[in-house]
């Protein structure tokens, strides 16, 4: 099994941040993605560029967003790749988060020079995440940043974290009305 993903770029930048609970694996012994407790699996023939870039597109595509991994790749990941990246795929949704997330977590500016097109994507997908609730469009990637917070401080809540019942406006009410009675 090959590493793929976030945690291939854990190992490739030997970068020292906490793993996704999950590691990703390409396998030749499963022909569908296997999600496991401890792994995901992909089969072999699964599509993506064996380059930081290809494995942070993969990443962000099948793995969801992970601030931490992401901040400390761009610590070794060329921004001339994202930008030859971008203006091969200049519709490709995963490539312009990447390169709205360098512009977001390092506070610099891409030197693109290139016209992206297609619609708007979600920076966090909205059906994963908890999500700002009023996104502001980034032009120049064509990104909604709906991110619950700022390059400083962005905490990510997956859904699947919270329990649909009761709903989470009662619990924060219920919460408030504790904190109320001290």
């Amino acid at each position: 099994m090959t590493l793929i993903g976030y945690a291939r770029l854990i190992a490739y930048g030997e970068l020292h941040v906490t793993p996704p609970q999950r590691l990703a694996y390409a396998s030749s012994s499963v022909n569908r993605r296997i999600d496991g407790k401890s792994q995901i699996l992909f089969p072999n023939s699964v599509a993506f560029d064996d380059t930081p870039v290809g494995h942070l597109e993969f990443a962000l595509r099948h793995e969801g967003v992970n601030l931490e991994i992401i901040d400390a790749a761009f610590d070794f990941i060329e921004p001339g790749d994202l930008i030859a990246r971008l203006r091969a795929t200049p519709t490709g949704e995963q490539i312009r988060r990447a390169c709205f997330l360098w512009e977001w977590l390092t506070g610099k500016e891409l030197d693109a020079g290139v016209s992206v097109r297609g619609g708007y994507v979600d920076l966090f997908p909205a059906d994963r995440y908890y999500t700002a609730p009023q996104p502001t469009r980034a032009p120049r990637f064509r990104v909604r940043d709906n991110a619950p917070g700022t390059p400083s401080f962005c905490p990510t809540v997956h859904r699947a974290a919270i329990p649909d019942d009761p709903p989470l406006t009662d619990l924060l009410l219920e919460a408030q009305s504790a904190l109320d009675a001290m």
